[in-house]
């Protein structure tokens, strides 16, 4: 169960890294991230000016790589890899520092290809997927309406049964769908009879279809987005995806993936960032010295390089752990069960990712002065294009409201044992740890304890309406990713040979986390009436956590380290 990170109290479990990525992983990771500085960098400004047969050209080259078609099953054309090897591929592509085309690479292999791929019948498959993993099948996701966005379940478009019983109507409008302009294929959730959400199949050759005008965006250029109408649209009966009803059961939990996805290609470009960033600030001098000697600087970089870790770490652990139990051959119904087991972490991924680079980014744009607003630097395109990642795939907002509500609902249902950890109290370190990290073991376990303390006060106070307690919500959601990135992170560090690099990430981490805990847990406790003596008990208990205080000499000592090992760190 992928909550199960905050009441394991006892054991290092191992997970899944970096540090694991076979061989074949990395050959294939070299090969994409020469395309992507090779083929698609040095070509950004031009897809950025929506060019878009250049776009497309892109993409068949992609799949002339195997890029399109990695996770598409051999008996469809595909290569059939892992989904560790799809993360690594949005990760990796991101090094082209052109949002605008890793977007519409991404939809294609995402939420454009992967409904097909798990709640598909047998023939849908055959007919659509050899097409999208060859590239000559271009796919986009149609949810969003102009007046349902994070309100999913409220759209409007609906399918009729047709009076000969032979097929569908399909009316309705779709707003800010990626890649419609280039799209041959749409995917589209519509209420059957206006009560029964479902998820339908359409060509885009057929009549009553019309794209709009492409939308004048902030960001993004380069991808396609606009609307799609659908005016009395004539559907076979056949192009139902999946069941009838069960719409909402593809479109959410599709989303998940997306989100993750999102996450990997967030860090990817965080990389790419600091690599650009590094660069500058070494060659940049100011007050006869290079920039990248002034301690101002390097403690930015320093605070990136902490998150940029850590997001690293959630998103391998994810994948890990998604690897195991969602396959290709599961029913539907299996399918919807194992994805909503991680729809918690992958909401965590999908916002410490697109929040993390929110700070690289601007960081970024900041050591590169006056050149960072210029767009022949690609830090400005990346700051422009990547604000929409806080509200793609849902939300931050909406996010954070997933990751409390399935907690909550974990709890109520005793699937996640908050009750009895919290009267274990156990805060001792875990077994399996190593004696360098107990310290970080004891600390974290601790964290947990105060954690879930926090979120029982909440629940006592609210309830099930804690979920109309948004900003509750949104404090205890903060609070459990920030837990996840410290657990993963230690899991990460105590699998291998400990550097002294990674004892200062644990140790910034630590810190971040104690530090947050200690601004959620006064006004949170006190909102939820609280006695009095249990807001002192627990600041005393965050204030006795033992801790290196010593931040700025953290800091600094991690940047030197991150500077002379720039390339190492950052791969």
């Amino acid at each position: 169960m992928s909550t199960s990170f905050l009441t394991n109290l006892e054991s290092c479990t191992p997970i899944f890294t970096r540090e694991k990525l076979s061989p074949e992983h990395l050959e294939i990771a070299t090969l994409v991230r020469e395309f992507a500085t090779e083929q698609v960098q040095p070509r950004r400004s031009e897809i950025d000016a929506f060019n878009r047969d250049l776009t497309l050209s892109l993409l068949q080259e992609s799949a002339e790589l195997g890029l399109l078609s990695a996770e598409i099953p051999e008996i469809y054309g595909g290569l059939g890899m892992d989904k560790t090897t799809g993360i690594l591929l949005s990760e990796t592509l991101a090094f082209s520092r052109c949002a605008s085309f890793v977007v519409t690479l991404g939809v294609q292999v995402g939420i454009g290809m992967l409904p097909i791929l798990y709640f598909g019948s047998e023939a849908q498959k055959k007919h659509y997927l050899p097409g999208i993993g060859a590239g000559t099948t271009m796919g986009a996701y149609c949810l969003t309406e102009p007046g349902a966005g994070s309100d999913a379940l409220n759209i409007k478009t609906r399918a009729d049964k047709l009076p000969d019983e032979e097929g569908w109507s399909l009316n309705g409008t779709k707003q800010f769908i990626t890649n419609a302009g280039f799209a041959d294929l749409f995917i589209v959730y519509a209420k059957v009879d206006g009560k029964h959400n479902t998820a339908f199949l359409v060509d885009r050759n057929l009549e009553g279809v019309t794209v709009g005008e492409e939308e004048k965006k902030m960001g993004l250029k380069g991808s396609s987005t606009a609307s799609v109408t659908f005016e009395n649209v004539r559907l076979p009966l056949d192009s139902t995806l999946g069941e009838i009803g069960h719409g909402h059961e593809i479109a959410f939990n599709i989303l998940n993936f997306g989100r993750y996805k999102l996450g990997a290609m967030d860090l990817g470009m965080c990389k790419a960032v600091m690599e650009d960033t590094l660069t500058y600030a070494a060659e940049r001098q100011q007050f006869g010295e290079p920039i990248l000697n002034f301690s101002a600087i390097r403690r930015k970089l320093a605070r990136d390089y902490v998150q940029v870790y850590g997001l690293d770490s959630i998103v391998y652990r994810t994948i890990g752990e998604m690897e195991e139990r969602i396959r290709a051959d599961l029913s539907p119904q299996e399918l919807v069960a194992a994805s909503e087991e991680f729809a918690v972490q992958t909401s965590m991924v999908k916002i410490y990712g697109s929040e993390t680079l929110a700070l690289v980014a601007d960081d970024g744009v900041q050591i590169h002065g006056g050149y960072g607003f210029i767009e022949e630097y690609s830090v400005a395109a990346i700051y422009r294009d990547t604000r929409v990642d806080r509200i793609f795939e849902g939300t931050n907002e909406i996010n954070r409201q997933i990751i409390t509500g399935y907690i909550m609902k974990d709890t109520l249902m005793e699937q996640l044992a908050v009750r009895d950890t919290l009267k274990s109290g156990r805060e001792s370190a875990p077994e399996g740890l190593s004696s360098e990290l107990s310290s970080f073991g004891s600390a974290l376990n601790s964290m947990k304890l105060l954690a879930l303390q926090l979120f029982k006060e909440a629940l006592t106070f609210a309830g099930q309406d804690l979920r109309h307690h948004n900003h509750l919500a949104e404090d205890l959601a903060d609070i459990f990713t920030q837990i996840y990135i410290f657990d993963s992170t230690l899991l990460r560090i105590n699998q291998g040979e400990i550097a002294p690099y990674q004892r200062i990430l644990l140790q910034l981490i630590a810190l971040d986390t104690r530090d947050l805990l200690r601004r959620c847990a006064t006004p949170l406790l006190t909102y939820c009436e609280a006695p009095a003596n249990l807001v002192s008990q627990i600041t005393e208990r965050l204030s006795a956590l033992e801790l290196d205080e010593n931040r700025y000499a953290g800091e600094l000592e991690l940047a030197a380290d991150l500077i002379a090992n720039r390339k190492e760190r950052l791969s």
